[in-house]
């Protein structure tokens, strides 16, 4: 039987072009490996990175958790052969770039091995002076008391103001910013109005002042630096022995809250 071979190339042709059509249809129609792990990953990350919060922020313990395994799988995805410092970096960076001031701190206290870090209960400290009078303080905070040159003078700082492992809004705002707190002798008896309008209080009367009763002591509430922002109160013990002025150096928030915690915790022998 003869062949004939410009039929045989026609048709060896005709089979080439066929399987090439299935074989580029069944590339087209197949998802990639990266498609498939894109896809994957949205299914295992339902919600969106950018709309997580500072932990702070949460109602609850559980959307706390939620948000806090949300970043932990969003990262480890994107970064699966990261080290566990690099993890902790980035999640240092997150709460820079969202001003989670009080998240920072407590990143801190992690990394200095002072705490957990995870989502506790985070308590109100008591401190008792020994001027006959004691008051409340934030759990990230402390009183440091009985300094060597004076020790009559107590200074509430924010646990920020002296570790190294701060960056950011933190570190900055932590410098120059905590509360004094001194406890003179009152020798003359004299009240706390007489001490403030004597010339050695260097109060600006033109800012006003405001008067509160805590626990049976009137507290002098001062407007040193802004008449529109108490920053400052005095009192008289009541066994009249001391005279006690409170005064925040520095402005911000944070700061300001804590010092109206302190004033409405006030609480005498």
């Amino acid at each position: 039987m003869k062949i004939n071979k410009s039929k045989l190339i026609i048709v060896f042709l005709i089979i080439i072009f066929v399987v090439g059509a299935r074989l580029a249809l069944f590339i087209w129609k197949k998802p990639s490996p990266k498609i498939n792990q894109e896809n994957s990953q949205k299914k295992d990350i339902p919600i969106d990175i950018l709309n997580l919060k500072c932990p702070d922020e949460y109602a609850t313990s559980k959307e706390r958790e939620s948000a806090w395994a949300q970043f932990s799988n969003d990262y480890d995805s994107k970064h699966p052969n990261a080290s566990g410092d690099e993890w902790m970096d980035a999640r240092r960076q997150f709460f820079i770039e969202r001003n989670c001031e009080k998240a920072l701190i407590r990143f801190g206290l992690y990394l200095s091995k002072r705490t957990n870090f995870e989502f506790i209960e985070l308590l109100d400290s008591d401190f008792v002076s020994d001027f006959g009078f004691s008051f409340q303080h934030s759990w990230d905070y402390e009183v440091f008391s009985k300094m060597p040159e004076d020790p009559e003078t107590l200074t509430v700082k924010s646990v920020g103001d002296t570790s190294e492992v701060y960056s950011g809004i933190v570190k900055e705002q932590a410098n120059d910013n905590f509360i004094i707190i001194v406890a003179r002798e009152n020798p003359q008896g004299a009240t706390a109005m007489d001490w403030l309008k004597s010339e050695y209080s260097g109060y600006n009367f033109s800012n006003g002042y405001q008067e509160k009763q805590i626990n049976g002591v009137n507290v002098l509430l001062l407007f040193w630096r802004d008449p529109k922002q108490i920053d400052g109160a005095l009192f008289i013990t009541p066994d009249g022995k001391r005279r006690v002025t409170m005064t925040t150096l520095g402005d911000t928030k944070l700061l300001l809250e804590e010092f109206n915690k302190i004033v409405d915790s006030l609480s005498f022998e």
